[in-house]
C-alpha cells in the first residue's frame, strides 16, 4: 500500500463516487479505478462492488477505510506542521456539544493570546475523537464520554443534562403537560444518534435504567450530527434524547419542546482529554489550562 492509493481509496468512500474522488484529487477517474484495484489485488479481497448504479463498500472495505482515513489524516497533518509560516498549528477534536456550547469561547481567548496560531478543529463522535487522540491525530479533545482502557486523561469541564426534545406542536405539548410524559414521548416516533455517539451511550444507559430497550422504540431515523438532529425535529419527524445544551443553542431551538428525564434531572460530564504519554505544545497547554480554571 502507499499514501496515493490510500488517498483514492478514502476519497471515492466519502464521496460515494470515482468521478468526484478524481475531481478532488486532481486526478483521473481511470487512475483513481487503478489505485483501488491495486490495493484489492494486494489485500487479496474486495473493497468496492462496482454496479451500473454506483458502488458499494464491502464489510473488508469498511474495515480498511478506518485505518486508510488516519493515515490520510495524519499525512495531512504533517505536510500542514512543516509547511505552515504563520507559527504553532493546534489540532482539536470535539464532539458536537462542547463544539457548539463552549469550544468557540476558549478559541477565541486563546487566539487573543497567542496571535500566530492556528487552530485546526475536527468535529466528530466523541470515540471518534478519543481513536484520533490515540493515533495522535489531535492533541486535545473535548468529548461528552470517556474511554477508561485508553492511555488518555479525561478532565471534567462542564456538566451537562440529558433531556427528551420533542417538536413544539399541540400534540406534543398535551404529553408534555400531562400525566406520565416520560413514558408517552418513548412511544412517539424516534430518532437515534450514531452509535458512538457519547449522547447516544448515555441515552441507551437511561433506557436500559427506565426499563427500556432499542427494541421497544419506534425508531424512524438515524442522525450524526446534532444541529441535524434538532432540525428534524423541529419539522416534526419525531422525538430524541438529546443534550440540553445542544437544543437550546441549535437555530430550531424555537420550534423544540424540552422535557426532562426525571425529576432531579439526568446529567452527564463533558471532558477536556489528551494522551498520557504525548508532549503537549504551547498552545495545548494554554487550552487545558483555561478549561481548567473554567472548571475550578
Amino acid at each position: 500500500m502507499d499514501i496515493r492509493q490510500l488517498e483514492a481509496f478514502v476519497s471515492t468512500v466519502k464521496y460515494k463516487s470515482f468521478s468526484e474522488a478524481a475531481k478532488r484529487l486532481f486526478l483521473s477517474q481511470p487512475t483513481i479505478s487503478a489505485h483501488v484495484r491495486s490495493l484489492e489485488k494486494e489485500l487479496d479481497t474486495k473493497l468496492i462492488n462496482r454496479t451500473t448504479k454506483g458502488f458499494e463498500i464491502t464489510e473488508s472495505g469498511k474495515r480498511l477505510f478506518v485505518y486508510a482515513q488516519r493515515i490520510v489524516e495524519l499525512k495531512e497533518r504533517a505536510e500542514e506542521d512543516l509547511k505552515s509560516s504563520s507559527g504553532e498549528i493546534l489540532n482539536i477534536g470535539s464532539s458536537s456539544v462542547p463544539a457548539i456550547s463552549v469550544l468557540p469561547r476558549f478559541m477565541s481567548i486563546l487566539k487573543k493570546d497567542s496571535p500566530g496560531l492556528c487552530m485546526r478543529v475536527t468535529v466528530t463522535d466523541s470515540i471518534d475523537v478519543i481513536e484520533k487522540l490515540c493515533d495522535g491525530v489531535v492533541e486535545i479533545g473535548l468529548v461528552g464520554a470517556r474511554d477508561k482502557l485508553t492511555e488518555c486523561s479525561f478532565i471534567p469541564f462542564e456538566s451537562d443534562e440529558l433531556v427528551l426534545v420533542a417538536p413544539d406542536t399541540a400534540h406534543y405539548r398535551e404529553i408534555v403537560s400531562g400525566k406520565d410524559p416520560v413514558r408517552r414521548l418513548l412511544a412517539e416516533p424516534f430518532i437515534m444518534r450514531e452509535d458512538r455517539s457519547g449522547t447516544k451511550l448515555e441515552a441507551e444507559s437511561f433506557l436500559v435504567e427506565a426499563g427500556y430497550s432499542f427494541r421497544d422504540l419506534n425508531i424512524t431515523a438515524y442522525i450524526n450530527n446534532s444541529t441535524a438532529l434538532c432540525r428534524c425535529i423541529g419539522e416534526g419527524l419525531g422525538i430524541s434524547v438529546m443534550s440540553k445544551k445542544a437544543a437550546l443553542f441549535s437555530e430550531s431551538a424555537s420550534k423544540l419542546l424540552i422535557c426532562p428525564i426525571s425529576e432531579n434531572s439526568m446529567c452527564r460530564k463533558l471532558y477536556i482529554a489528551y494522551h498520557k504519554k504525548r508532549g503537549l505544545g504551547p498552545a495545548a497547554i494554554k487550552l487545558l489550562k483555561l478549561m481548567t480554571t473554567y472548571r475550578e
